[in-house]
């Protein structure tokens, strides 16, 4: 009987040691907890099988008896342990996802009333903007990296000259990305932002068969020819060329294009420093131009008599807007799955456009509907591959 009873008790100890761990992650709570006291149980009568087996005997009295007890009680201990380690690890990536949602929703949230901001800034030159939003984005992300101490990853980065050159020609891109939708805010054009923001993720695919001679899936081959028929529809019915969507969509794509090869080496703030100081030479030299023939828009406010603070503040809060969604977005990474992330992104255009026609404004005709909605059945068809992509993964 008693050799029936362990056999028993060590074939449950088995299943369970091997079960434990999925039963963990995928159970709920409640049902993790019954399945944990389940294990210690059947552990503890295995571990204490020996002491009543023998306690019948009078030669086991004493310490020889207390020795099997506490060896029982360790064992126990040791089980429940490994239980609470793996609730715990349960919790924490409960917690880190949670995190990311919030983290990526967050940083999307920012960049949807980006034009709101920047309409703020109306009747400032453009590369004015420009040159505060980098120089005061630097500066943010200077104290940031003291703060975090990653001083030293920027130090190691600074050593490694091919990792340099491509930060320096992602932050040109980047620069002009951001120079193409200052102007569009400030002149009236959020709708051609939202435009270029919703063909950016089609032109990146193309970029990635010219360049990289990526091949094409038939559902990214139909997508990116609906995005073509949008552009073509706007240029043969309103007889316009979107330079700005095109501009905008360019520069981020060839900036993607040039970010793939070294984001994994790259810490985030350690390049966007690398990045933002990029331009900084050039658009100090294009302000003190303008300095000089009295073009800056301190110079026009204080000659209108006005005080200049409230915008000093704006071009400074520019470079901290800049910097803080990519560092939420950046968290957010870490810890979302791509697919996810990719889905996220439209977000941006769809909130910028409404605010541009129904907060700012701006005349959004038919034919612009049209070929958002050609551009967004593209984006439906891109999104869908993707997904059917990481799924099979």
């Amino acid at each position: 009987m008693a050799a029936t009873t362990s056999v028993g008790a060590a074939t449950v100890f088995v299943r369970v040691a091997f079960i434990s761990p999925l039963a963990g992650r995928c159970l709920s709570p409640l049902l993790g907890d019954c399945y944990a006291t389940v294990q210690v149980g059947v552990v503890a009568r295995e571990r204490a099988e020996p002491y009543r087996r023998e306690r019948s005997s009078p030669t086991l009295r004493g310490e020889e008896s207390e020795r099997v007890t506490e060896k029982g009680q360790r064992g126990n201990m040791g089980v429940k342990s490994q239980v609470v380690a793996v609730e715990n690890a349960t919790g924490d990536a409960r917690s880190s996802t949670a995190r990311g949602w919030i983290m990526g929703a967050g940083s999307y949230v920012v960049w949807i009333f980006f034009p709101l901001y920047f309409n703020l800034l109306t009747g400032t030159d453009s590369l004015e903007v420009i040159t505060h939003r980098a120089l005061w984005g630097l500066v943010t992300c200077v104290v940031l990296i003291a703060a975090l101490r990653q001083l030293h990853e920027l130090r190691v980065l600074l050593t490694n000259r091919a990792l340099v050159a491509r930060l320096l020609l992602a932050g040109a891109l980047i620069v002009g990305n951001w120079t193409f939708y200052v102007y569009a805010v400030t002149h009236g054009q959020v709708i051609d932002a939202a435009f270029g923001y919703f063909i950016n993720p089609l032109l990146t695919v193309g970029l990635g068969v010219l360049v990289r001679r990526e091949k094409l899936t038939r559902a990214q081959l139909i997508a990116v020819s609906l995005g073509g028929v949008g552009v073509l529809y706007l240029l043969v019915t309103l007889h316009i060329v979107p330079w700005l969507s095109l501009g905008m969509a360019l520069t981020f794509a060839f900036y993607s294009l040039v970010k793939k090869n070294v984001a994994h080496a790259v810490a985030p703030l350690p390049g966007m420093v690398v990045e933002t100081s990029a331009m900084l030479p050039l658009l100090f030299v294009y302000t003190a131009v303008l300095a000089a023939h009295g073009g800056t828009s301190f110079q026009r406010l204080a000659a209108a008599g006005q005080p200049w603070g409230g915008q000093l503040l704006l071009l400074i809060g520019s470079g901290v807007m800049t910097v803080i969604p990519l560092v939420f977005f950046a968290i957010a990474s870490q810890t979302l799955p791509l697919g996810v992330l990719g889905l996220l992104q439209y977000v941006n255009p769809v909130g910028q456009l409404l605010i541009g026609v129904y907060v700012l404004g701006e005349p959004m005709e038919m034919e612009r509907w049209v070929a958002t909605a050609i551009v967004c059945v593209a984006l439906v068809v891109l999104s869908s591959d993707a997904v059917q992509a990481l799924r099979k993964r």
